[in-house]
């Protein structure tokens, strides 16, 4: 039991690091880009790229396996908490509040809809002028926002 927990934290902690550091560290690196041709596909199909449906949809697996599991009696649980041993229960509700420091984070990242994050690297020359005005557009509401927060006009 104490080992699919750690698992499951291992697991967590790999998709954060991915999700908020180095993806968007390795999509500035030449020689990563071929990773993300293999990828890509994959990241539009499960999360639609999106950072937030990703850490969110693994959150949902964290929660489903362990009743799941249960069910097929391949780990006999009485609950989730039962997965953390004692001594380290007092830690579950900074776990939390981390898991939703980075969701609050990522949701104040997200900048654009999500069918503009979805499209594919090789969009059509038409399709990426758009969403260029889309992001110059976004880019100047937001800033507008900011100054109108400052002034205390909003």
């Amino acid at each position: 039991m104490v080992n699919f927990a750690i698992f499951l934290a291992f697991v967590a902690a790999f998709v954060a690091i991915y999700a908020l550091w180095l993806r968007p560290w390795m999509r500035t690196r030449l020689w990563a880009q071929g990773f993300f041709v293999l990828i890509e596909p994959v990241e539009i199909l499960f999360w639609r790229k999106s950072e937030t449906i990703l850490w969110n949809r693994l959150l949902m697996l964290m929660g489903a396996l362990p009743p799941i599991l249960e069910q097929l009696e391949k780990l006999n649980i009485p609950a989730l908490q039962g997965l953390v041993p004692e001594k380290y229960q007092g830690w579950w509700t900074l776990t939390f509040t981390v898991i939703g420091i980075i969701g609050e984070y990522q949701r104040r990242d997200t900048t654009k809809p999500l069918e503009v994050v979805a499209l594919p690297v090789d969009m059509p020359p038409a399709v990426a002028a758009a969403v260029a005005r889309a992001e110059v557009a976004n880019a100047t509401v937001v800033a507008a926002v900011a100054v109108a927060v400052e002034k205390g006009t909003v």
